[in-house]
């Protein structure tokens, strides 16, 4: 049939279904069509089949898919504009659409408003239209179908930030008057009580609200929405007589989400959702540096939050579910991790989390490090600190009480992380991550025979991969040497000469990661690993042939990368004897690629004596 005799057929169709309502669609005749849409579709044909379209759905007596897929087809070209979607006739009716029972009725009315995000004018128009937005703040909370509620939330925020509005630095009054979406959401009493009532739990069972179930369904939708909507209107006050009938003061909308909306004292799901919350939004706010409090911050420190959500990593470990545990522990690392300053200004703070740390890691027995029951929130936190809290200070140092078992991943990714700086870290990190490298290596002087031993397992893949990774971080780290005088900080770094005295009998230490390598006392378990062939699948251990090659091929390719650093690095040595010897013999194994290799390459390498 040629395109023409299908669309008049279609047309036809279509027409018959308007007239009598009980007619079934011809299912296969809509799809055949839909395949037939293109970019060049022409533009007259186009809407005249969206009037037919738009005339049908009011009326339709069946399931609609097939007429909303046509029609989701049909405006696909971006050359289809908000202005082509307010020409359809009969005009379509957006607030019946977002309020329908019917799923596919309320998505395609979403793909049609989703064509006012792209100009500021069209935002306005849909601003204009009160019952619309309302209906759909309505359908964004309310509704069962998850997809609905994510394209609903996406469409709202979209509307909202469109030309990057939004930012949190953004002044109350002109973000109102440069996007009327904000001055809709935020400024009328209907709309901006709707976000309260919805997801209030002191409304439920007053008439035509939520079940408490679905109350907490919005309430984690809220705070997506919170997370990536962060103009002022959502943290200052827009309605006051709204706010205070649901116990917010001056924080507005967002007070009012992390303060009053959840039980936090008897759902455990939800307090969970908080922290992980407040996680996010200390995290993304925009500061100056990465030690000044943000607005963020201040926020949730004003309205009690701060202290609630570090409170229960704080507390008793068996108070609580794990998961709710593991959040407030992410929060701790993100505080610790981002407002340095904030954190030692707390006089009581940095005390009580290493007294916690060392009482909880020393707890730990051997058989648990090795079986999995390993302390994930101790180690998160841990990795997480400043590094001169890691230091000895007096008999405590976290870090020493991290044993590297030759099975376990979450042990060398976490000394990756405060082993490992970059040159964006600050002087007293880099110089504190290497002072730790020496100290913990005299704690644990197998250290290395344990990571090798790892790195070399191909039957235990999570663990040779992460062992792989940490000697390529301790390779590419960028360290600093220690001050000649001691710093006042309580928690401040050592001197040189100290760290020299105590773990080199006064001799100076190495400077970066491949000089410690390639030091003698480590170079004999290092270097032959480096160059060594990779393992293939008929000399390693494990199940299945094709399991075990896809496994030896991952760690070769990990290794591979080991030796790319090795490489980089070594040649910004010098041009000594020694170095160009090794320059040379890694520059060959490297060119062999992950899986080639010789076992006598590495015999050629001499140790490099400092």
């Amino acid at each position: 049939m040629s395109s023409a005799a299908t669309l008049e057929k279609v047309q036809h169709h279509l027409r018959d279904v308007s007239q009598k309502p009980t007619t079934q669609l011809d299912v296969r005749l809509l799809e055949h069509i839909n395949r037939q849409v293109s970019e060049s579709f022409d533009a007259a044909i186009r809407n005249s089949l969206l009037n037919q379209l738009s005339q049908l759905l009011p009326t339709l007596q069946q399931d609609p898919t097939p007429v909303t897929d046509l029609i989701d087809r049909l405006i696909v070209p971006q050359s289809f504009t908000f202005s082509d979607v307010l020409s359809i006739q009969p005009s379509i009716n957006f607030h019946a659409g977002l309020m329908s029972p019917s799923p596919p009725i309320n998505l395609i009315t979403l793909r049609l408003l989703e064509k006012a995000k792209f100009r500021l004018s069209d935002v306005g128009i849909v601003a204009g239209q009160q019952e619309t937005v309302r209906s759909l703040v309505e359908l964004w909370l309310s509704t069962e179908q998850t997809i609905i509620a994510q394209r609903a939330g996406d469409l709202l925020s979209g509307l909202l930030l469109h030309g990057g509005t939004g930012r949190s630095s953004d002044r109350v009054d002109a973000l109102l008057d440069e996007n009327l979406m904000w001055r809709r959401v935020f400024r009328d009493k209907d709309i901006y009580g709707s976000l309260f009532s919805i997801c209030s739990l002191t409304t439920a069972g007053q008439k035509g609200q939520p079940s408490i179930r679905q109350k907490t369904v919005a309430q984690g939708r809220l705070l997506d929405f919170l997370l990536g909507v962060r103009g002022d209107p959502t943290r200052t006050s827009q309605i006051p007589e709204i706010e205070h009938r649901y116990g917010a003061t001056d924080g507005g909308l967002l007070e009012f989400a992390i303060v009053q909306m959840i039980d936090h004292k008897n759902d455990d799901l939800m307090l969970s959702t908080l922290l992980n919350f407040c996680t996010n939004f200390i995290r993304q706010d925009p500061r100056q540096n990465d030690f000044d409090a943000s607005p963020a911050l201040q926020f949730v420190k004003k309205h009690g939050v701060h202290d609630l959500c570090l409170s229960y990593y704080l507390g008793s470990p068996t108070s609580h579910p794990s998961w709710v545990l593991g959040e407030s522990a992410q929060y701790l690392s993100a505080y610790c991790s981002n407002y340095r300053k904030d954190f030692f200004d707390d006089s009581v703070l940095p005390d009580q989390i290493l007294e916690i740390l060392c009482n909880r890691l020393s707890s730990i027995s051997h058989g648990a490090w090795l079986s999995g029951g390993m302390p994930m929130n101790e180690l998160s936190v841990v990795s997480h600190l400043p590094r001169t809290m890691l230091l000895p200070h007096g008999d405590k140092s976290p870090m020493l009480l991290v044993p590297p078992h030759s099975s376990n991943p979450v042990i060398f990714h976490t000394l990756s992380s405060i082993l490992n700086c970059s040159s964006e870290h600050t002087h007293e990190d880099q110089a504190a991550a290497r002072a730790l490298y020496f100290i913990y290596l005299e704690e644990h002087p197998d250290f290395w025979s344990l990571v090798i031993k790892a790195a070399d397992t191909v039957a235990i893949l999570d663990a040779a991969l992460a062992a792989n990774h940490l000697i390529t971080s301790i390779i590419a780290t960028c360290w600093q040497v220690l001050p000649t005088t001691p710093t006042s900080a309580q928690y401040g770094l050592p001197t040189e000469g100290w760290l020299s005295r105590k773990y080199n009998y006064g001799e100076p230490l190495p400077q970066s990661g491949l000089e410690a390598i390639i030091s003698t006392s480590t170079a004999d378990k290092v270097l032959p690993y480096v160059m060594k062939p990779a393992q293939t699948f008929g000399n390693a251990v494990g199940g299945g042939r094709g399991d075990v090659e896809s496994a030896a091929w991952k760690v070769a390719v990990a290794k591979h990368e080991v030796l790319k650093q090795f490489h980089e690095k070594i040649k910004l040595m010098g041009s000594s004897p020694d170095v160009q010897a090794m320059n040379t013999a890694v520059g060959q194994r490297l060119a062999q690629g992950p899986m080639g290799g010789s076992s006598q390459v590495g015999g050629r390498i001499g140790t490099m004596e400092r």
